[in-house]
């Protein structure tokens, strides 16, 4: 393809201008995450907050790469052809950022994945080191570079970077979703929760992907053009923002995920939503005196997890794994039909 402003030059402004945006959306993410999660734990916090700080030295660093060629050396064919420093450190930061949120979902497949097996969790941790040994050897090559002419010389490792960048996000929601399904209960709308926690996991997951995808590709087919730099320029927003996003989802998932209700009227079938408290319990509320032949949900063992994943004591003395409950912090709640066998007489189930 034909070199031109357009697609180098103006491939940086309109990869800036899409950051610009996507790092708006992120300050509002965040905005909203410590305005409804103001007790959340403290290591949650400061990571969403060193993730903002990391991130708006990325976008410094990326308006100054679009100034300096746009404005401060426009026409000047010399300078254009050389790579500004500023380029190179936001390569710095791009590397970070994308490290620290997959060591982030790392962390949650070890806890999802620890109770069935902890072969798998070690390998994609191993997995994850060598892509940030693959980041290392980027930034290395990047401060190597003279000029735009020289990235023949890092092609290897710009395709090691986008490649495994895009494995370990497939990997990464791969694995939850799988480690997530095999938590399932068989309550119905336990089952729905889960589901819903896999559909923020491989959405979080398709965003990143596949802009490493689309930059892969654009790099591959025009290697000559700057495309792909303006691409790359929205890779750490979309990590940010999709993991900002499932931590805000919380209180959505909470509120989908009543399942307990109590009886207020036996007769007509009328119900209200339980209240929900720590720990394990049965419980029945009704005005009304049951009769024989009538039947009413009975509500129990409700759990609320403290982190990732928690096993909550069910009343028989077993253990019932609550996936992601801490993640969300959800009450999860059993329910099971009975029927009275007289007036006045002895529960028994359905």
């Amino acid at each position: 393809m034909l070199i031109t402003l357009g697609n180098t030059i103006g491939a940086s402004f309109l990869g800036t201008v899409g950051a610009c945006i996507l790092f708006g959306i992120s300050l509002v993410q965040a905005y909203i995450y410590y305005t409804n999660y103001p007790k959340d734990w403290l290591f949650q916090k400061l990571v969403v907050g060193l993730l903002i700080i990391l991130d708006t030295c990325h976008l410094a660093c990326t308006i100054h790469t679009t100034y300096y060629y746009t404005i401060e050396q426009f026409g000047n064919a010399q300078a254009l052809g050389k790579i500004v420093w500023s380029f190179r450190v936001q390569v710095i930061f791009n590397v970070i950022i994308v490290v620290i949120v997959q060591s982030l979902y790392v962390h949650r497949v070890w806890r999802l994945g620890s109770r069935f097996s902890r072969i798998w969790p070690a390998i994609v941790i191993g997995i994850l080191i060598a892509g940030s040994v693959v980041g290392l050897l980027l930034i290395y090559h990047t401060f190597k570079l003279t000029g735009w002419d020289d990235m023949h010389s890092a092609t290897w490792v710009l395709y090691a970077t986008f490649s495994t960048t895009t494995a370990i996000d497939v990997l990464l929601a791969a694995t939850m979703c799988y480690y997530l399904n095999k938590s399932k209960s068989g309550f119905a709308k336990t089952h729905s929760l889960v589901v819903t926690i896999m559909h923020y996991v491989l959405i979080s997951g398709a965003l990143t992907s596949v802009t490493s995808v689309i930059a892969l590709v654009t790099f591959v087919t025009m290697p000559n053009n700057l495309i792909f730099i303006g691409i790359t320029f929205l890779v750490t927003k979309l990590y940010i923002n999709s993991y900002v996003a499932m931590l805000n989802a919380r209180n959505n998932i909470r509120e989908d995920s009543s399942i307990s209700v109590d009886i207020m009227n036996l007769r007509s079938g009328l119900t209200k939503p339980a209240d929900t408290t720590m720990g394990s319990h049965s419980h029945i509320h009704s005005d009304d005196k049951p009769h024989k032949g009538e039947s009413l949900q009975l509500s129990s063992m409700t759990y609320r997890g403290k982190d990732i994943d928690e096993e909550s004591s069910d009343s028989k003395g077993g253990h019932v794994a609550m996936p992601h409950a801490g993640m969300i912090g959800i009450h999860v709640h059993k329910t099971e039909e009975r029927r009275v066998e007289g007036d006045g007489g002895p529960w028994s189930p359905a």
